[in-house]
C-alpha cells in the first residue's frame, strides 16, 4: 500500500487537509502531513524516507513555492498530484486559455499583459502601457487579475479608466506580479458555476462535485475560499458535458508538455452561464434558510483558518439577503441547470488545480472530494 504525503503552506485550508487525512484512513492508507512554513526547503530529506510509490499530494496553494517544490519532488522519482504539467497550466490563466482555444471552447475574450520591472522603465510608464494596451483592446467594463493569483485574490471588475488607474496605484503587489496582468471583457452572466472534475489513470472522466457560488453585491469575485456562501445543485447533461470537455483540454495541453497520455487528474472547472430568457431580480428569500447556514460556517471556517477576526465580515454576511446579487436566484434557473432547457450559452472561466476543496465540505458533507483527491493521486502509481 503507498503511503499518502501531504504538502501545506500557509494559504492551505485546516478543513481540506482534514477531509484528505480522513480520506486516506477511510481507504486504508498511512498518510502524514509536511508544512513548507515549518521545515522549509529541508522538506525534501523527511520526504525521502517515504517509498517511492508514495502519492504526494500538493495543496500548497502558492504558485512560487509550488514553482519551487515540483522539480524537487519529481527529479527525486517521486510522483506529484497534481501532476507539475497541469498545474502549471491550471496556475497560469494564459495556459489554460490557450487550451481553451486550441480545443475550440468558447470563453470570454481575454489579454494577456506582461510587465516589464526594468529599471529604466519608470513606474507611471509602465501603468500608461498597461491603461494603453487594455484600452485598445477592450470596452469598459472590463475584469483583471494577476495571472499567477488565485482564490479570487485581486480579482477586480472596473467600470471605467477611473477605477483601473486606482487598481494600478493601490497596491504595489501588482506591478510586482512576475506573471502579468490576466484582462476579460466582462461577461454578464447569470450563474457562476464550480465543477470538480476528474479520472483516475485508466478510467474516464466523472463529476465528483458542481456548486453554484454566490458573490456579493460589493464584488464579482464568487470564490467560496473568500467566505461566499454556495449552493448544491445537480449537473444538467450540457454542463457536464461542457465541464468534460474543458477538462479534456487541460489533459490534451498537459500531454504536450510532458508526453505522458494517461493520467489521475482533479480540477476545479468555472462556468459562466449567460442567458437573456431570465430575469433573476426577485425573490432572492427564496434561499434564506440555506445561505443563513452557509454563512454561519464561513464566518467560523475564516476566522479560525485565517486567525483574525473579521468584523467587517460579520457585517456582509448579517445584512440584508438583498445585498447578494441576482445570481443567488437558484430556484428561478433550476431548469437552466438541471433540465438545461432554456437558452443559454455556457463559457469557459478557468480550470484551478489547485482548488480550494475545503470550502466545499458545507455542501459536499460526505467528502466525496477529498476522497476522489486521494484516489486519482493513488491511481498514478499504478
Amino acid at each position: 500500500m503507498p503511503d499518502i504525503i501531504i504538502l501545506s503552506g500557509y494559504r492551505s485550508d485546516w478543513l481540506e487537509i482534514k477531509r484528505i487525512e480522513q480520506a486516506s484512513e477511510d481507504l486504508g492508507y498511512s498518510h502524514q502531513i509536511f508544512s513548507v512554513e515549518d521545515i522549509g526547503w529541508a522538506l525534501l530529506n523527511p520526504i525521502k524516507s517515504y517509498k517511492k510509490d508514495s502519492a504526494i499530494i500538493n495543496r500548497i496553494g502558492l504558485m512560487s513555492q509550488v514553482n519551487y517544490i515540483q522539480p524537487m519532488i519529481t527529479f527525486n522519482g517521486y510522483e506529484l498530484f497534481n501532476n507539475p504539467s497541469v498545474t502549471n497550466i491550471c496556475d497560469n490563466k494564459t495556459l489554460t486559455t490557450a487550451c481553451f482555444e486550441a480545443a475550440g471552447i468558447q470563453s470570454t475574450p481575454t489579454i494577456w499583459i506582461p510587465i516589464t520591472n526594468h529599471p529604466r522603465l519608470k513606474v507611471r510608464e509602465i501603468r500608461k502601457s498597461i491603461v494603453d494596451t487594455i484600452e485598445s483592446q477592450f470596452e469598459y467594463p472590463v475584469v483583471i487579475k494577476p495571472t499567477g493569483g488565485g482564490r479570487g485574490w485581486k480579482v477586480t471588475f472596473l467600470k471605467n479608466r477611473e477605477e483601473l488607474d486606482e487598481y494600478l496605484f493601490n497596491d504595489e503587489r501588482i506591478l510586482a506580479n512576475p506573471w502579468g496582468l490576466y484582462v476579460q471583457q466582462y461577461k454578464s452572466h447569470i450563474a457562476d458555476i464550480r465543477v470538480v472534475v476528474g479520472k483516475k489513470k485508466g478510467s474516464p472522466l466523472e463529476i465528483f462535485a458542481a456548486l453554484f457560488r454566490i458573490p456579493m453585491k460589493e464584488c464579482i469575485v464568487a470564490n467560496t475560499s473568500q467566505g461566499n456562501p454556495s449552493v448544491k445543485f445537480e449537473i444538467s447533461d450540457r454542463i457536464k458535458s461542457f465541464s468534460f470537455k474543458m477538462c479534456q483540454s487541460v489533459l490534451d495541453g498537459a500531454t504536450k508538455l510532458d508526453g505522458v497520455k494517461d493520467r489521475g487528474i482533479l480540477l476545479g472547472i468555472d462556468i459562466l452561464v449567460n442567458s437573456d430568457d431570465i430575469d433573476l431580480r426577485n425573490n432572492i428569500r427564496d434561499l434564506g434558510n440555506q445561505l443563513k447556514s452557509s454563512e454561519e460556517f464561513k464566518l467560523t471556517h475564516m476566522k479560525k483558518r485565517f486567525k483574525v477576526d473579521f468584523e467587517d465580515k460579520d457585517k456582509k454576511f448579517h445584512s440584508d439577503m438583498d445585498r447578494y446579487m441576482n445570481l443567488e436566484i437558484y430556484h428561478e434557473i433550476k431548469e437552466l441547470l438541471i433540465d438545461g432547457t432554456s437558452k443559454a450559452n455556457l463559457f469557459a472561466s478557468e480550470a484551478n488545480a489547485t482548488i480550494d476543496f475545503g470550502d466545499l465540505t458545507h455542501v459536499f458533507s460526505e467528502g466525496k472530494v477529498a476522497r476522489g483527491i486521494v484516489e486519482c493521486a493513488v491511481s498514478n502509481l499504478e
